[in-house]
Formats: C-alpha cells, structure tokens, sequence
C-alpha cells in the first residue's frame, strides 16, 4: 500500500518529493499538497479499508 500510495504522489509533476527509507518528503504549495494528501489517504481508506498515516508538517524546506 504504501508504495501506491507514494507512486500516486509522485505522479503530481507540481511537487519536489524526495522518498528515503524511512520517509517521504513532499515540497511544494501548501494548499495543493494538502489537497492532495486528503485525496490519496481517501483512495487508500477506500481501497484497503485501514491504513495508518504519521505526517509532520513544516513550513518551508528541510533542506535535505
């Protein structure tokens, strides 16, 4: 699920977006990231039932 999940992020030409081992980080217009992040966690509820999200949200780039 996860991979899908990302996979579907990064379909989104409008984000820099940066995945590790550990985490993804998503840079880009707050408004359309959120936007975004409420449409695939729904297609992920809808699709597996349950899944678990843990975001932290930051103002402006990690620099990473």
């Amino acid at each position: 699920m996860n991979l899908a999940f990302i996979n579907r992020l990064n379909a989104n030409d409008s984000f820099i977006i940066k995945t590790n081992a550990t985490s993804t980080q998503i840079t880009g217009n707050y408004d359309e990231v959120m936007e975004t992040l409420q449409k695939e966690m729904k297609v992920s509820f809808e699709k597996y039932g349950k899944a678990i999200f843990v975001i932290k949200v930051l103002w402006g780039d990690l620099g990473i």
